[in-house]
């Protein structure tokens, strides 16, 4: 993956392991790695999970890819299990998303869905580009007052 850069949403199979923070083999790319966790009592409670039904991703500034997508695999099946962070968090989803921009700041908005549409949680946040490396970053989304 190193070798040549993947801009935009970086492509995984299912039981594909993550890339590591840290120095990359070529310096044409940087890749941003992305947890969305999901705040407050919500975003602990692994049924309310169950109405998420797509994960929205705008992508702002540095950005040589394409600046809009939706994540793949959501709906989760019934009884998905979500990896949690510190206090029980959950992480909703995470993705990699490259960029051959050398410098500048790219910017996340999250918006998440459930199957009629309606927004139940939202939020942004962004990261400097380190060429060369892949840098870890999380977005919290907080959830609507009717989630």
């Amino acid at each position: 993956m190193t070798a040549s850069c993947i801009e935009g949403l970086v492509p995984r199979t299912p039981n594909e392991e993550r890339m590591v923070p840290g120095p990359l083999s070529s310096s044409s790319c940087s890749y941003l790695l992305v947890d969305v966790v999901v705040s407050g009592a919500t975003g602990r409670d692994q049924r309310k999970m169950q109405q998420v039904s797509s994960v929205a991703v705008t992508a702002e500034g540095a950005i040589s890819g394409p600046a809009q997508f939706l994540l793949p695999d959501f709906p989760h099946p019934a009884g998905y299990v979500y990896r949690t962070v510190s206090l029980g968090q959950i992480i909703l989803a995470e993705f990699e998303y490259g960029t051959t921009s050398k410098t500048g700041e790219v910017t996340f908005r999250i918006d998440v869905k459930d199957g009629l549409l309606n927004t139940l949680a939202s939020g942004s946040s962004d990261a400097t580009i380190q060429p060369g490396s892949a840098v870890a970053m999380s977005v919290t989304v907080d959830p609507a007052a009717t989630w």
